[in-house]
């Protein structure tokens, strides 16, 4: 069943806390800073060739039996690998790895400003219904007033049909205006939880003052 909703969500949080929001619960954030953290441990292993390779090892043995007395034998050694002739091939490596580094960083750089302007558009479409909601407020109380003086001054003989017909019009127009507004309002809310990534009102209603 279709249900007239006329109450308008709350809603105070600020900016900031939007844009922290999207950070903590968007996966795109997640998946840039994995991507960061690969291509920075790569650009680490790339740097790491240009060190030498430390290699240690060692073996032990043991020879004994009835006639002859327990004898052990220990042999261990250090082998250091240096590359000499490989310095362009590596230099080669560590550039495309910075690269790769740059570029991560540039697509995240993108995906930040993408999702920030998400954020503020549907930031600023909520504060603007809002304000349209306040004053569409503002507006049907007005037309009510008028409406109920219109109608005892017709009952007197002091107005005409036409007049109260003019304000019934009017107030129709106003209460059409909160509708409008609080359907925007509702649609930038809606906005603003895909571009945050979790629900943005709060779960209590405001209480409406234009029914």
């Amino acid at each position: 069943e279709i249900a007239d909703v006329t109450a308008a969500p709350a809603f105070s949080r600020s900016l900031e806390t939007c844009l922290q929001q999207a950070v903590d619960f968007r996966d795109e954030f997640r998946s840039v800073l994995k991507a960061i953290s690969s291509s920075q441990w790569g650009l680490a292993a790339s740097k790491a060739r240009f060190l030498p390779r430390i290699i240690a090892g060692g073996t032990g043995a043991h020879h004994g039996g009835q006639t002859s007395s327990d004898t052990y034998l220990f042999a261990g050694g250090v082998k250091i690998e240096l590359s000499l002739f490989e310095g362009t091939r590596r230099y080669g490596e560590l550039e495309k790895s910075r690269a790769e580094v740059r570029e991560t960083m540039a697509r995240a750089e993108e995906v930040a400003d993408g999702i920030a302007f998400e954020v503020i558009v549907a930031y600023v479409g909520i504060q603007e219904a809002r304000e349209g909601i306040t004053y569409s407020e503002t507006a049907v109380n007005r037309g009510k007033e008028n409406l109920k003086v219109l109608r005892h001054m017709f009952e007197q003989g002091d107005a005409t049909a036409t007049d109260v017909i003019d304000a019934e019009w009017a107030l129709l127009r106003a209460k059409e205006h909160y509708y409008k507004s609080l359907y925007q309002y509702r649609m930038a809310l809606a906005q603003l939880d895909y571009a945050v990534g979790a629900p943005a009102a709060e779960s209590s209603p405001v209480v409406n003052r234009a029914r």
